[in-house]
This record gives structure tokens, C-alpha cells and sequence, in this order.
């Protein structure tokens, strides 16, 4: 049955990108259509030249056939009977014009089919963005809607690979492989009906040919899709590397981890190169073989052909133009095996969307919504594991509006666990978080986030301006901006600055201190208007003189907002109306400052460090 669903739900993607391009699709295929009948028009036009041409040698030698001579378009040995009819009536009696005629003709032909494949290859690029468009933001959506549990198992480079490469391959297999599997398709019935009404006994011997052809180019597919899936290992391996190495350049450097990292990352890029190197190999090898076996087919075609032209079973013009398509007709038919070797390596592609896909959030969203915070936040005796360790048991808090509530505990106690769990990242085992009464599991999660705002130790600032960092894309008033850096105490050193609001951060806010990093990402809380917020460990890298400023911040928004302070260092806890004690995955104890240092051994420990 969940095999069934997860079947389902790709099936579901896969027809929902079909039905946003079909009509696309649709013109691709309509304009692919009339560009190969322009086409396939060349052999009439050609069994004209050649009966006209062996005409002037030989009249008496061109019809010698034991084959019934018929007015059918498609047979070879009598298709200028057909045409000729037609032409014979035109005005252009000398021989000179009349080859200007046919040539005329064939130019145009060509002309008109190689205009409106132009268009449908343009269509084809065009539907194919289109197509990776939606399948990234697609991914994206859905990436971004699972749980924290699915983003502790994955890594980013995988991620990133998922959005950026499996989708192109995607959108390739949805769009190009129909378009060229239609085309291949329609070239072969045309040509083979041209084959079969020409003589069916020698089109039998030339299936034949074909089949042994096709079979042998098969056993070129095995080792295809595991190469395939071997380069998107190695890629997404590369790519994770390189982005732990880019993300935490200035620790590797401080630490002096150069040719560690080095040799890490030099050992992923051999893997990946020799992934790539046997996926080209055979990229070369592949199509040599291919060629290879095409001329042992054409060498045998001529063969059969020219013992069936002694034999007086076609024309010597059915021949020529037999040989002509027949060999027209292993282009088609070893592009359409090549499709299918593309198929092979798309399906990788389709196995990595449909395993996202197919993720299930381990947080179901709830249908209620609340106004605000009015009178208490509640934790209920929650328990907590992860990756089966138990990180929390029997938590009980009560935190009320309006109050400064610090979390504090050794590190690895749980304060930040159990943060997670207020915000909602995660489910707790057993117990609840209640907000006024209503467990949280049935607010819908939009809704219910709204209420907080957070500030964490790593405080990430784009390559901005200040006043961009702080309005987060939001559209906010100057007037608004201004008076939330005030309550942050970030005012005056943005004021400072010669460009002020307009100054430019740098990357991740390298041209910003600490403390002024950390007063930005507050003023970026308030422009929220939450009710409550959150500050995870904000002030542990932060040095006692920048941490003092931090907490004056902290004391100018506690009048207007429920304060929850995390942290191991107690400076900043110290004021707090209320402290809880995290030790041993349990609450030790909780009060005010006074109290703890009495009462609370853990407490006193940290206060005396």
C-alpha cells in the first residue's frame, strides 16, 4: 500500500508537469510532424531525378522487374509513375528545366522542413525551462515544507544537486526524449512503409538486420545507468565537501586544517573525475560501437538488396532508392535507441526527485489560528529523544506574558532542544506545548510561528545593506526601521557609519563586530511584531564588554515582550523573573537568582565559573 502511495504521488508530479506544458507539447510534436512529412517528401522527389536520369541511358533496362508495376506512392520500383503524372503536364519540357524544377522543389522541401524543426526545437528549449522552473520550485517547496528530522539526515550538497541537476535531467526526459522519441517514431513508419510497399520479402530480411542491430546496441545500456547514478554520488559528495569547506573557511584557517581539507576535498575530486572519465569512455566507446554495428548492418543490407536486383525482384531505381532510405532508416532507428540509452540515465534523475517527493513530514500542521499570546505558554511533561538518546524527560514549565524567563545548563543539557520544541521544528514524544490552553499541534504552523521571533548565536546577514537586512524583504517604513533599532541600541553605531542604513554588511556581516551583528538581528525580530522572543545562546561568542551592550537590548524589549533567554554563561540571565535549571535531561530547578544560588548545585557551579 505505501508502495502504491508513493507511486502515486510521483505519478501526480509527473501528470501535473505534463499538464501545465501539453498544449506546449502539443505544438512541439504538430510542427515535428509537418517538418518530417517536408522531409520524407525528399525520396519522391529523388525517384523522379533518378528515373529521369537512367531514363536517358537505358529506358528498356529501368522497368525490368518481375514485380507487379503499381501507381502506389510509396513503392520504389514504380513511384515515378506516380509523380510523373503530375509533372508531366507542366510546361517545362526541356530536360535543362526540368532537373532545375526538381532541384527547385527539393530546396524548398528542405527548406520548409528545416524551418519549422527550427521552431520546434525553440519550442522544445522554451518548454524544457519552463518545465525546470516548476520542477524547482517544486523540490524547492517541498524541501523547505519537511521537518528538521529530514534536514539532520541530509546533506546540503545532496540537496543542492536534487534542485539543480536532477531537474534539468527531469525536465529533459519529459520534454526532449518525447520529442525526439515522436519524431524517431513518425521517420521510421514513413520510411518502413516506403520499404514494405517497395518489396516486403527484402523488408522482412532488412527487419531482420535491424532487430540484431538494435539488440546488440542494448547490451550497451547495462553499464549506462550505473555509471549515471555513480557521477550523482561523486557530484553531490563534491559538492557537499565544497560547501562545508566554503561555509567554514575561517575555521578550517584558524585551526590550520588547510591540507587536511585539502586532501578530504582532492580525494573527493578524484573520485568524481574518475566517475566522469568512465561515463565519457564509454560516452566514446558508445557511439563508435554503435557506428560500427550500423556499417555491418548497411554492409549487409547491400548485400541482400543486390540478390534480390539480380534476382529481377526490384528495379534498378527501387534499388538505388532502396539503398537511399533504408539507410535514411538506421538514423532514426539508432536515435531512438539512443533515446532509450537517455532514458537509462534520466531515470537516475527521476529515482532522486521521486525519493523527496515521496518524504513525509514528520510535523502535521493543525487547522486553527489564534489571535496572539495572552496569557501563558505551557510545557506539559514532555519527553524528547533523538536518534534514540533521550534528551528531555518530564519537562514541566509555565511561562506567563510579559515575563523574562532564563533556560539555563551545562551545554549539551537540552536548553536549545527544548527551544525547538516551543517554536514547533520538532514533536516532542510524549506531553505538549500549550499557548493559552491550545496545544500547538492543532494551530496551523504559520500562524503560530508569527508569534515568535528569535536570535541565535550565528547570526546570518546577506551581502546587504543594514536597512535591507533588517526589513527581511518586508515593506516597512524608514520611521519603523528606526525605532526598532533604537529598542535594539543598534541606532547610534548604524548612525555612525558614513553610508548609515545604506552601509553594505559584506558577506554573512563580515564588516560588522559581533555585538553589532547580533543588535541588527534583533531589530530584525521587532520589525516582526512578535509577542515572544527567543534568545538562543545570542550572547556566548560575544566578549563581557560587547555582551553588557547585548544585554541592554535585551532589557530596553522586556518591558513590551515574553522574554525566553538561553544560555550557559548567567550574565545575561541573571534578571530574569523566572530561571529553570536544565541537568541530567530533567529540570533541577527553577526561581529567581537568589534562590538558585542556594538551591540549585548546577546553578552555583556556573555562577562560580
Amino acid at each position: 500500500m505505501q508502495i502504491k502511495l508513493k507511486k502515486k504521488i510521483f505519478d501526480n508530479f509527473f501528470l501535473k508537469n505534463i499538464k501545465k506544458v501539453r498544449l506546449h507539447i502539443f505544438f512541439i510534436l504538430f510542427f515535428s510532424f509537418i517538418s518530417t512529412i517536408l522531409l520524407t517528401i525528399k525520396p519522391l522527389i529523388l525517384a523522379v531525378i533518378v528515373n529521369k536520369t537512367l531514363s536517358i541511358f537505358d529506358t528498356n533496362f529501368v522497368n525490368e522487374s518481375k514485380e507487379e508495376v503499381s501507381n502506389n506512392i510509396f513503392n520504389l520500383n514504380s513511384i515515378e509513375n506516380f509523380i510523373g503524372s503530375y509533372l508531366t503536364n507542366l510546361e517545362y519540357y526541356d530536360l535543362k528545366d526540368y532537373f532545375i524544377l526538381l532541384i527547385i522543389l527539393l530546396i524548398i522541401f528542405s527548406f520548409l522542413g528545416g524551418i519549422f524543426k527550427l521552431i520546434a526545437n525553440f519550442l522544445n528549449s522554451y518548454t524544457r525551462s519552463i518545465v525546470i522552473t516548476n520542477v524547482r520550485s517544486e523540490l524547492s517547496k517541498k524541501i523547505i515544507s519537511l521537518s528538521m528530522s529530514f534536514f539532520n539526515k541530509s546533506k546540503t550538497g545532496d540537496l543542492l544537486s536534487r534542485v539543480m541537476n536532477d531537474s534539468q535531467a527531469y525536465a529533459q526526459g519529459i520534454v526532449s526524449i518525447t520529442h525526439r522519441i515522436f519524431e524517431t517514431s513518425i521517420l521510421i513508419i514513413i520510411y518502413s512503409i516506403y520499404l514494405i510497399s517497395t518489396n516486403f520479402y527484402l523488408t522482412l530480411w532488412i527487419v531482420v538486420i535491424l532487430i540484431i542491430n538494435y539488440i546488440l546496441n542494448t547490451f550497451l545500456k547495462k553499464p549506462i545507468k550505473r555509471l549515471e547514478l555513480k557521477i550523482y554520488e561523486t557530484t553531490s559528495f563534491l559538492s557537499n565537501n565544497l560547501q562545508e569547506i566554503f561555509s567554514n573557511i575561517r575555521i578550517i584557517k584558524i585551526f590550520g586544517n588547510d591540507i587536511k581539507e585539502n586532501k578530504k576535498l582532492k580525494k573527493n575530486i578524484i573520485h568524481s573525475s574518475i566517475a566522469l572519465f568512465k561515463s565519457q569512455s564509454l560516452g566514446y566507446v558508445e557511439p563508435e560501437t554503435r557506428t560500427f554495428l550500423s556499417n555491418v548492418a548497411e554492409a549487409m543490407l547491400i548485400l541482400v538488396s543486390i540478390l534480390f536486383l539480380i534476382n529481377d525482384n526490384i528495379t534498378i531505381q527501387g534499388f538505388i532508392l532502396y539503398l537511399y532510405i533504408a539507410r535514411l532508416l538506421m538514423f532514426p532507428v539508432n536515435d531512438l535507441a539512443t533515446q532509450f540509452i537517455w532514458i537509462q540515465r534520466i531515470r537516475a534523475s527521476f529515482e532522486s526527485i521521486k525519493k523527496i517527493l515521496n518524504e513525509k513530514s514528520d510535523l502535521t500542521d493543525g487547522n486553527r489560528e489564534i489571535s496572539g499570546f495572552n496569557k501563558t505558554l505551557e510545557i506539559k511533561n514532555i519527553n524528547f529523544s533523538f536518534k534514540n538518546q533521550q534528551i528531555l524527560e518530564n519537562i514541566n514549565i509555565n511561562i506567563k506574558k510579559g515575563e523574562v524567563v532564563g533556560f539555563v545548563g551545562k551545554s549539551g543539557a537540552g536548553k536549545s532542544t527544548l527551544a525547538d520544541l516551543i517554536l514547533r521544528l520538532y514533536d516532542p514524544d510524549k506531553g505538549q506545548v500549550l499557548i493559552d490552553g491550545i496545544n500547538i499541534k492543532n494551530i496551523k504552523s504559520t500562524n503560530y510561528k508569527s508569534l515568535f521571533g528569535v536570535v541565535t548565536q550565528d547570526t546570518f546577514l546577506f551581502n546587504d545593506t543594514i536597512e535591507n537586512n533588517i526589513k527581511f524583504g518586508r515593506n516597512v517604513e524608514n520611521e519603523e526601521i528606526v525605532r526598532c533599532c533604537k529598542i535594539a541600541n543598534a541606532h547610534e553605531f548604524i548612525s555612525n557609519f558614513e553610508e548609515g542604513y545604506n552601509t553594505l554588511v559584506g558577506d554573512r556581516g563580515l564588516k560588522l563586530s559581533g555585538g553589532q551583528k547580533q543588535r541588527i538581528a534583533i531589530a530584525r525580530c521587532l520589525i516582526n511584531n512578535p509577542k515572544i522572543i527567543i534568545f538562543d545562546e545570542a550572547t556566548s561568542s560575544l566578549d563581557t564588554g560587547t555582551e553588557y551592550e547585548l544585554q541592554k537590548s535585551i532589557n530596553n524589549i522586556s518591558k513590551d515582550y515574553t522574554i525566553i533567554i538561553i544560555a550557559h554563561r548567567l550574565a545575561t540571565i541573571k534578571e530574569c523573573n523566572k530561571i529553570y535549571v536544565l541537568n541530567n535531561k530533567n529540570i533541577e530547578s527553577f526561581g529567581d537568582h537568589d534562590y538558585l544560588i542556594d538551591n540549585s548545585p548546577t546553578y552555583k557551579y556556573l555562577h562560580t565559573k
